[in-house]
Order: C-alpha cells, then sequence, then structure tokens
C-alpha cells in the first residue's frame, strides 16, 4: 500500500485564544500542550475536544458535535474509525486520495480494479464497480450479459442454450458445441437411445441412457436425476452438497453445502472447511467469515455490528466500543485501558488512567497520578496529578497558617480580658477608700509586702 498522503490544514479551523487555553481548553491527547481548535458553524465556535494536530478532519453533522470524538495521529490526517475500510467487515486500512469527499475509503480488495476510480467492488467476478464491468473476453469493452448471468457479453456467450461459455465469432459457439460428435446409442442390449452428453465439457456422451441408468439417481425424495461423482455420491448436483465426494445432503434453503459444511448461523448459506484427517471437528470455526470472531482461534460468532464476540470485545459498558480487548477476555481495549502499565482496570477517560489508583482524583482531570519513589525503588502513588499535588500543598500550607494566626489572635484577646478584670477590680477599690473592696483579699507574702485583689479575677 501507498505512504498516506496527509492532507493540507483546513483554513477554516482556528486554535483557541491564550485565555480559552488558560481555561482548561487544551488538547485532550495526554502529553501535548497545545491548545484545542474550533469551527465557525453558522456563526458559533464549535470547540473540537483536541488541537489542529490531533484533530480527526472528518466533518460530522451539526447535531452530532461537528467533530470526530476520536483523535489521530499527528502524522495522518484522520482517526483510526475513519481511515478504516469502507467495507463493513474489513479491517484493513483504506487506500485514499488527497480529497475529503472520495469517503469512505475502501483498501485494495474491496476497491475497484479501474485506475482512477474509488468505488467498492460491486462485481466479485471482474472486481470492478458496476461502472466499470467488462466482457471477460479479451479488449472487449461491453458489459456483460445480464440476462444470462455470464461474464460474457452477448456477442461472445455461446448460443447453446444455457451454455455460459465463450463463443468463437465464426461460428457463435463455443469449442464443445461447434464439433459435430457422432450420435451414440445407448450400450444397453436391444436399445437406441440417445444417452446424455457428459457435463466434462469434452462434448462427448455417457455409455447409457436415463432408462438404464436408474441405479445411479439420486436418492432425494421425488428425484430423478443423476447422481454426482459418477455415482459416488447418492445425490445429484440439485441436492447433495457441492463438496467434493462429500455424501450428505443440502440442509438450508439457498445453500449449496450440507450442514458439516456451511455455516451454522441461522440463515447463512456460506461454505466452512471440514477438518483436514487427524484434526480434532471442535478445532474448526463453525461459522464464516462473516459471522466468527477476528479473533485468531476464537471459535464463537462476532456480535452485530461488531467484528469481535461478547468475550473479546471491548468490555466499557456506556460506549458501544467494537475494538478488540487488550490483554483477552472480559478486557478493555487499547483507549478504554488504563495507561499505567501492568493495570487492566478501566480508564475514567478516553487514553487515561482508572478511577481507582491511576486517575487524578481532580474532577475532569485526565492526566494520572506522580509515583514518589524511595532508595528501595518502591513507590508511593499520591491522589493528585503533578499540578494538582502542587497546588493542594499550596492551598494546604495557607490553611496551616490561617489556622496558627487564628489561635494567636484568641490567645491576645483572652489575655486583653483577662487585665482588663483586674484593672477594673482595682478601681473599684481605690473608689471605696483606702480599704479593701468587698470581696477583696489580701494577696501578701507575710513580709509585709502585698496587696488587695478583687475575687474572681484572675491574678498574676
Amino acid at each position: 500500500m501507498p505512504h498516506l498522503k496527509p492532507y493540507p490544514r483546513d483554513s477554516s479551523i482556528y486554535e483557541s485564544s491564550s485565555s480559552a487555553a488558560n481555561e482548561g481548553r487544551e488538547c485532550r491527547v495526554d502529553g501535548c500542550s497545545h491548545k484545542h481548535c474550533y469551527a465557525r458553524v453558522g456563526g458559533q465556535k464549535v470547540y473540537s475536544r483536541f488541537c489542529i494536530f490531533h484533530r480527526c478532519q472528518k466533518m460530522l453533522p451539526t447535531e452530532q458535535g461537528y467533530h470526530c470524538p476520536f483523535a489521530k495521529d499527528e502524522r495522518d490526517s484522520f482517526c483510526r474509525n475513519h481511515m478504516r475500510c469502507g467495507d463493513y467487515n474489513c479491517l484493513e486500512r483504506g487506500e485514499y486520495e488527497s480529497e475529503a469527499r472520495n469517503l469512505p475509503w475502501f483498501c485494495k480488495a474491496h476497491r475497484c480494479r479501474e485506475e482512477g476510480c474509488t468505488s467498492k467492488i460491486t462485481n466479485l467476478i471482474h472486481k470492478c464497480c458496476d461502472n466499470h464491468v467488462k466482457c471477460a473476453a479479451p479488449n472487449c469493452p461491453s458489459a456483460p450479459d445480464a440476462s444470462q448471468s455470464s461474464s460474457l457479453c452477448a456477442r461472445h456467450t455461446c448460443t447453446a442454450p444455457t451454455c455460459p461459455n465463450q463463443a468463437s465469432l465464426e461460428t457463435n459457439r463455443c469449442s464443445e458445441h461447434a464439433v459435430r460428435v457422432p450420435r451414440r446409442t445407448c450400450k444397453a442390449p436391444n436399445c437406441d437411445k440417445t444417452p446424455r452428453r457428459r457435463g466434462d465439457g469434452s462434448g462427448g456422451f455417457e455409455d447409457e441412457c436415463d432408462d438404464h441408468r436408474s441405479s445411479s439417481k439420486c436418492i432425494f425424495a421425488g428425484c430423478g436425476r443423476f447422481r454426482r461423482e459418477a455415482g459416488a455420491v447418492p445425490y445429484c448436483h440439485e441436492h447433495g452438497c457441492r463438496v467434493p465426494l462429500c455424501r450428505e445432503v443440502r440442509d438450508a434453503p439457498g445453500s449449496i453445502y450440507c450442514f458439516s459444511h456451511r455455516c451454522t448461523m441461522d440463515g447463512c448459506p456460506a461454505y466452512i472447511p471440514s477438518p483436514p484427517p487427524g484434526v480434532a471437528p471442535s478445532s474448526i470455526p463453525v461459522f464464516c467469515h462473516n459471522h466468527a470472531c477476528h479473533t485468531p482461534k476464537c471459535p464463537r460468532s462476532r456480535l452485530s455490528l461488531s467484528s469481535l464476540c461478547q468475550d473479546h470485545i471491548c468490555a466499557r459498558a456506556d460506549v458501544k466500543c467494537t475494538r478488540e480487548g487488550a490483554d483477552g477476555v472480559g478486557s478493555f481495549c487499547a483507549v478504554h485501558e488504563c495507561g499505567e502499565s501492568g493495570c487492566h482496570n478501566e480508564a475514567r477517560f478516553e487514553n487515561g488512567f482508572c478511577e481507582e489508583r491511576h486517575a487524578c482524583v481532580a474532577a475532569g482531570c485526565p492526566r494520572g497520578r506522580i509515583v514518589v519513589r524511595d532508595g528501595e525503588g518502591e513507590g508511593e502513588v499520591p491522589e493528585r496529578c503533578l499540578r494538582h499535588e502542587r497546588v493542594f500543598w499550596k492551598a494546604e500550607g495557607r490553611r496551616e497558617a490561617e489556622e496558627e494566626l487564628r489561635t494567636v489572635k484568641e490567645e491576645e484577646q483572652q489575655q486583653q480580658q483577662q487585665r482588663r478584670g483586674r484593672e477594673a477590680a482595682r478601681r473599684r477599690a481605690e473608689s471605696r477608700g483606702s480599704g479593701p473592696a468587698r470581696g477583696a483579699a489580701w494577696n501578701g507574702n507575710g513580709g509585709g509586702e502585698g496587696g488587695w485583689y478583687y475575687r474572681g479575677d484572675a491574678h498574676e
């Protein structure tokens, strides 16, 4: 596949202003510090979740948000979902040109073989779209004859009834019907009937007529046709399984295979191979390519609108994710699995970290928690990323300082109230004379020194 050319940057997409980035409008891709971009739709700004380098260029209807919700690689122009082959059952990468109007794209196996055509193959015989179907005859530009269900045009189709072979332009017949074969008669005694022609294209006849080949007729009830494989199988071409030497009858309308060689999905006539000699039948898938889980060696059927079964699809519950689980049964895909190495929990955001152990506890933060390691390599995981951890400790230090200042002020107020009480007691004592006031007590040390203080006041 040729290297995919990046598209030129869409001139209608703008980067957010620096003020918008300061409000938290940054690209949602982990590790990207660019501002997310926006488009003007109907005079209104419609913001993308990603910057101009990670924004998928697929445009959605306005009611669906206009921008694709998935990020792309900087080297590409579209996300992985919109770079897939447009065929529903194909997981390959599509080949695209330099214009977005060619969506959807198709891979080499599903793209029309006509040079310059980007349409899907609709004619499996010619490997091209309906607009470029041509006659299978060399250098013939005519379209095939649809009435004969042939790959040849009417001019190159044999004129013999029901014969789809290529005809010579001189005789209008194929080599089988153009050769005159002498009349043959049945080899049974006294029988002059003409046997049937052989079905091998040689133009020859069978040895016996229909009346003398009754022992080789199809055993299907009411069928008088002859058996396939020269009688080696008990059914004719209409009732027997088309797998060579298979002796089973067809079991489903529209299918040409028996139960053992047909997809077990109800109503599906597609072929599945039988196990080789010595291989257990349980190891062979029982579903065709269109209905089997695409996980290698998985025998289960895939879910609707997915290429995987219930056990291998991403276990994300709130979105319809069709990606394969990153670590087998019951796990999440790489987008919805925790980004921490060795952790298989569900990520809180796409390409983010799990809620339980590794995502920053700050609301709406897609970053992971920082890991503080000691000298022996053991790590303690805080609850926040580096950015919010710094903010937390800055706020925590401010709270401790404010609490300490509040305690000092309360102690000063209490001491001031005590001083005021003592001063009031002293003044009351002085206003009543030199003697002690009622309720006062003497504070002396026995040596003549001391003074009166009012009971109930704190005394230093």
